[in-house]
Parts: C-alpha cells; sequence; structure tokens
C-alpha cells in the first residue's frame, strides 16, 4: 500500500490536487469533490501510482451530472420508459452510466462522451459504493474502447462488449460481478482510511458520515459472483484480470485461462455465461449453463493448487 506516498494523508492531499485541477478544466463546481476526492484516492491505493494515469484520464474525461429526478432525466434523454430506467439503475442505485459513441468520418475513429448521472437524494453510504462502482467500469474500459470482433466493431467495457450495429451485448453479467468484487475491494480500502487521523476536513466529514457495517455489505449479483468468486481469489488470475481489463487486452485474460484449463476454455465460459444472463431464471436450462460454467472455474482453480 502507498508505494509510492508516504502515508494516507498523502495519498488523499494528492488526490485534493488532483480533483481541483480536473474540476477547474472541467469548469464544474465542487460539490462532489469530497467525494471524488475519496474515490481517486482509494482506487491510486487499489491500483497504485503505475495506474494513475488512467484514473486520472477516468475523472477527467467523465461528466459527473446530478439530477433532481434520476428517472424522469433519463427517461426523457433517452426516450426510455420510466419503468425500464428503475430496472436499469437497480443494480447501481441512484446513478446510471452512459457511454455515447460517435465515429469521425475523416480519422475513421470513435469518439466517446462519458457520463455518470446521480441522484442528488441518495444516501452517503448508497453514493459511495455507486459512484465507485461506476468509476471503476470507466477505469477498466479507457485504454482500446473500440475492438475488432469477428469482423464486426464492438465497445468495451471492462470484459463485456456492445456490437455497434446490433447493440448486442456480451458477458454483461460476468462484468458486473467482477466490478462489483473490486469495487467491495476499492471499499474497503476507504474504511482503511478511516482507521488514520485524516486532515483533510471535507474528506474526514465524509469518512465520519458512513456505517461501515452498511457500506461493506455483500449484495453482488448472487448467480455471476459464485462463478466469478473462485477465479477473483485465484492470485494468478486475478493479476491478469486487472493487468487485461486495464488495457483493454483481453486475449491475455482468455490466455491465462486457456494454458491452465485448455484451448478454447475461456471462450466456453463466457459463452455459458452469456447464455446464462439470457436465460429466465424459471427456466430448467439455467442451473445446467451454470453447473458447466462452475465447472469450467473449478478445473481451472484445481489445476492451479
Amino acid at each position: 500500500m502507498f508505494s509510492s506516498l508516504d502515508n494516507v494523508n498523502d495519498t488523499v492531499n494528492y488526490a485534493r490536487g488532483v480533483i481541483k485541477q480536473i474540476d477547474h478544466i472541467n469548469g464544474m463546481d465542487d460539490s462532489l469533490s469530497d467525494i471524488k476526492t475519496l474515490m481517486f484516492a482509494a482506487m491510486l491505493d487499489f491500483y497504485g501510482m503505475k495506474h494513475v494515469d488512467e484514473i486520472y484520464l477516468a475523472f477527467l474525461r467523465t461528466d459527473f451530472i446530478l439530477c433532481d429526478d434520476l428517472c424522469d432525466t433519463l427517461s426523457e434523454k433517452y426516450g426510455l420508459s420510466y419503468d425500464y430506467v428503475l430496472k436499469l439503475i437497480e443494480h447501481c442505485p441512484g446513478t446510471f452510466y452512459a457511454v455515447d459513441a460517435v465515429k469521425d468520418l475523416k480519422t475513421n475513429k470513435y469518439k466517446f462522451k462519458r457520463s455518470i448521472y446521480i441522484s442528488d437524494k441518495i444516501g452517503t453510504n448508497t453514493l459511495i459504493r455507486s459512484l465507485t462502482h461506476q468509476v471503476n467500469h470507466v477505469i477498466n474500459s479507457f485504454n482500446r474502447p473500440v475492438l475488432k470482433k469477428n469482423g464486426d466493431y464492438v465497445s468495451r467495457m471492462g470484459i463485456s462488449v456492445e456490437h455497434f450495429g446490433s447493440r448486442r451485448t456480451e458477458v454483461l453479467g460476468l462484468e458486473e460481478a467482477i466490478n462489483d468484487f473490486q469495487t467491495e475491494d476499492i471499499l474497503k480500502c476507504i474504511k482503511r482510511f478511516s482507521d488514520d487521523e485524516i486532515t483533510d476536513l471535507g474528506v474526514k466529514r465524509l469518512l465520519d458520515s458512513f456505517t461501515f457495517d452498511g457500506l461493506l455489505q455483500n449484495d453482488k449479483n448472487t448467480l455471476f459472483s459464485e462463478i466469478v468468486e473462485p477465479l477473483y481469489t485465484e492470485k494468478l488470475f486475478n493479476e491478469s484480470l486487472i493487468k487485461g481489463r486495464f488495457s483493454g487486452d483481453l486475449a491475455s485474460i482468455r490466455n491465462c485461462f486457456d494454458a491452465v484449463v485448455g484451448n478454447g476454455s475461456f471462450g466456453c465460459l463466457l459463452a455459458f455465461c452469456d447464455k446464462l444472463e439470457k436465460l429466465d431464471n424459471s427456466s430448467s436450462q439455467l442451473e445446467y449453463e451454470e453447473e458447466k460454467a462452475k465447472c469450467l472455474v473449478k478445473r481451472y482453480v484445481d489445476n492451479c493448487k
């Protein structure tokens, strides 16, 4: 921890300076500066100074938009029904992460506008958990945001992809489960901060407002978290996962798994998870696909012992 900075306060003070600079560049007010400072510091603790550029760019190039009524704002902007918006924000209450892609016809490259919409009516526990989850998606999607898959261009969010033409997504449930585990680890960094005497008054007030028993409650997606957890807690795969999601080199994650289980194994795992995501909870095939995914994960973990 803090390999490049002397202590927690150095990390928080560094984060404060960066957020002040970013808010100045973006012409932002400072209503979210305390929580952004705390998140930046915790992500620096979790990922290390070697990834400070990605963390910085994620905060710099993301619009944080406070909304009086989040559902109304999203319904109006994206032409969605109120009930559908409620389902969209269910996994990450009080926030919504949107990516709008525009193709530059001169360069033939895509430019992305990233926005996180935030309800101004949520408590601090929910706000820090949901915002950390969403910003972590941004950080792990920044490099190589566009990939080519089977001749089709796709946008990347972590290990999940969305096809530009059909808007079909792949393995979003698996990505959400991975992001949930990482969010939990980043929140644990925040809890450790609270054990120190923080000199930044805004961050200290924020830390004092948290109920950490509630903040660290495990409310992850049960189906996919059960599949992911043995991989996430296996050191070699976790390292590959962090590097691959950061860099956008998804092949390196696949190769790490295939080297242990066999060629094509990771592709099979993704296919099983993709099927699971599309099945109704009452489907008789659900348990069958889940078991196939878990068997592949077990083979990987057993072979790593």
